[in-house]
């Protein structure tokens, strides 16, 4: 059977001995109508003069979300709820005004209706914020912060909208709203506005939780008004002597209302954040141990053995890569995990404190022991016991936030230190294997007889030729004594008589040549010089024979040439050998230099007027003149 409404008989007008007036909205400009309806008739005009003006309330109206409002107290609200406000501002933003009205506002809670009626007007409108949008009320967004509480991802499990919420058919048809939704609790930051108007009355200003039909008795414990009501109305032996008594004991509950007047299991806040951290702490602690303990390869080639001792396959090797990374992924997380938790235990730590400060102004205003008084102190004593726990937990979240990086620090010196033997290893295998090719290369050489290397195109036939054994073919394809029992044939003796000492020197002088550099270099500029004596050699009589042609030709021609060409001409073609030999050897020094700038300075590359390489021809009168400083001084005094 249900229970029955318990009746309230109303008193008369004036017999009553305390007022409170109380609206579940926070708006601006709704409040002097409400204040000035509660001072009466004979008081308005006095308060009109004293609290609605410029200094005590025009000037102190928040109409921007930096600014701080008057006090706030932490509560909570559902992540359906969080979603459905966020929706109707991004929706009345959207509009910009707030008629025409849509259809699924005009079904809404009457919460999203004020919303849509009141937002961007003035005086504004506050609306619920959560622990982020207090916390960093710069920021433009807080929704991927909001969307990510630490109280959300404890208490989220996916509900029944129709069960939980009171959804009717016609608004789910028209919304198209899914049955099911992955629900939770976040953490909010209300605004509590509070006047005393005169000894007996009392007026309040904050929200109201939006009712669902999941809302038990527990639930009920955390409702601000019904805890303020029902210590009201059952505690009958005690007694309020002033408003500032029922102002005291609204403060208190305000501030105690959700962190200890609440049994649920998902509303027992500072519990949650220590489980929290003692679970996360605990992971940490497991994966220290177990990068303690895993296994440590002395040698790098059974890094890709199993514990059997048999090589991996490709399978167990992507398994092994991926579990790895799988570990450092949790850790990764571990430690976001612990940075939220640490960043919101700072924002609970902020609010308590901005709270302590409120109380303790308010204190200020009971001269005398009393009920009021001894709400305020239990309000203090309790704001102390928060800020100590809530210290207490951040300290411990930091430390193993601390310890997180401290691990995957040490991970990632650890992988590069595996990387560096690894990469050694490998190293090493490559120079046996290069080992390995330089042996069988000797042993090639060794096993082929000189006679039969040739340096041409490799076929079918000279690759063959390198196996080592080709040597026993070729060793008894010989015609020696021995085997073919012919007088006339060399002794087998007498072949490697011969072919040993030659092939030894042959080897001995390829090793050399292929194990020292300087060898090697002496040998190209050697060969460098035999290839320029044997070509000049060669075309010393061709270069003979034109000389003496041209010498012919010019005698028997003009003899109008000036002497000494014929000197010149018969110079040139040494002087451009030597000339080429010389833009040959720039070339080289030009490669070697690389990029050096200052050889290309401008400063570093006065030619003549015949071009790079080339002589300038500089007649005589000029050079005299270049060459003799006195030669200009002579002109002028006319003396030849």
């Amino acid at each position: 059977m249900p229970r029955k409404t318990p009746r309230f008989d109303q008193p008369e007008p004036g017999s009553e001995k305390l007022l409170w007036i109380h609206v579940p909205y926070t708006h601006t400009e709704w409040v002097p109508a409400i204040l000035t309806k509660a001072c009466g008739n004979q008081n308005r005009q006095t308060f009109l003069d004293d609290f609605i003006n410029d200094e005590h309330w025009y000037s102190k109206l928040i109409r921007a979300r930096h600014l701080e409002p008057h006090a706030r107290y932490l509560h909570w609200d559902t992540y359906w709820n969080l979603v459905q406000r966020r929706k109707v501002v991004e929706d009345r933003l959207r509009q910009g005004r707030f008629r025409p009205v849509p259809d699924d506002i005009s079904k809404a809670s009457l919460e999203s209706k004020l919303i849509w009626r009141y937002l961007g007007s003035e005086p504004p409108i506050h609306i619920r914020r959560t622990l982020d949008q207090f916390g960093y009320p710069n920021l433009r967004s807080t929704v991927a912060r909001d969307d990510d509480q630490m109280l959300w991802k404890r208490t989220k499990k996916v509900v029944n909208l129709r069960d939980e919420i009171e959804i009717s058919a016609e608004a789910d048809n028209t919304t198209n709203a899914k049955s099911t939704f992955m629900d939770g609790k976040v953490l909010m930051v209300d605004q509590l506005w509070l006047w005393i108007v005169d000894e007996k009355t009392v007026v309040t200003f904050f929200p109201n939780q939006e009712a669902t039909t999941a809302e038990g008795k527990l639930y009920e414990q955390s409702n601000l008004y019904s805890s303020i009501y029902n210590e009201l109305n059952g505690d009958l032996a005690r007694r309020f002597e002033t408003a500032g008594d029922l102002a005291s004991l609204i403060v208190l509950h305000a501030i105690t209302v959700l962190l200890d007047r609440t049994l649920h299991r998902d509303l027992q806040i500072l519990r949650i954040f220590e489980e929290s951290i003692s679970i996360l702490t605990e992971i940490v602690t497991k994966s220290f141990k177990r990068f303690r303990n895993r296994g440590f390869n002395t040698r790098p080639a059974d890094y890709n053995k199993n514990a059997e001792g048999r090589p991996m396959s490709a399978a167990e090797r992507d398994e092994r890569d991926n579990k790895v990374a799988r570990r450092n992924r949790e850790d990764l997380s571990t430690l976001l995990e612990l940075r939220d938790i640490v960043d919101e235990l700072s924002t609970l730590l902020k609010l308590l404190e901005q709270q302590a400060a409120t109380v303790r102004n308010m204190s200020s205003y009971f001269e005398h022991k009393g009920c009021g008084q001894a709400f305020i102190e239990s309000a203090l004593s309790r704001l102390d016991e928060y800020r100590s726990q809530v210290l207490e937990m951040r300290e411990n979240a930091s430390v193993a936030q601390k310890a997180v990086e401290n691990l995957l620090d040490l991970k990632q010196k650890q992988a590069s230190v595996d990387e560096s033997r690894l990469a050694r290893w490998e190293a090493e295998v490559t120079q046996d294997q290069s080992r390995s090719v330089m042996v069988f290369t000797i042993f090639t050489i060794m096993s082929v007889p000189p006679n039969l290397y040739k340096p041409a195109q490799p076929t079918h036939h000279t690759l063959s030729s390198f196996l080592p054994l080709s040597f026993f073919t070729s060793l008894f394809g010989i015609n020696a004594r021995e085997w073919s029992g012919e007088q006339e044939n060399l002794t087998l003796g007498q072949m490697l008589y011969i072919s040993g000492p030659a092939s030894f020197a042959i080897i001995m002088v390829a090793l050399l040549i292929a194990f020292n550099e300087r060898l090697r270099e002496t040998l190209w500029r050697a060969q460098k010089l035999v290839l320029n004596i044997v070509v000049d050699l060669l075309l010393a009589p061709v270069t003979l024979l034109f000389q003496w042609k041209r010498k012919i030709k010019i005698a028997s021609g003009s003899k109008t040439n000036r002497p000494g060409i014929a000197e010149a001409e018969t110079m040139r073609p040494r002087e451009r050998r030597g000339l080429g030999k010389y833009r040959r050897n720039n070339k080289i020094q030009r490669q070697q230099s690389g990029e050096d700038i200052w050889s290309e300075h401008e400063d570093k590359m006065m030619v003549g007027a015949g071009g790079v390489g080339r002589p300038i021809m500089v007649d005589a009168e000029v050079e005299r003149h270049r060459t003799d400083p006195y030669a200009e001084k002579v002109k002028e005094w006319g003396v030849e």
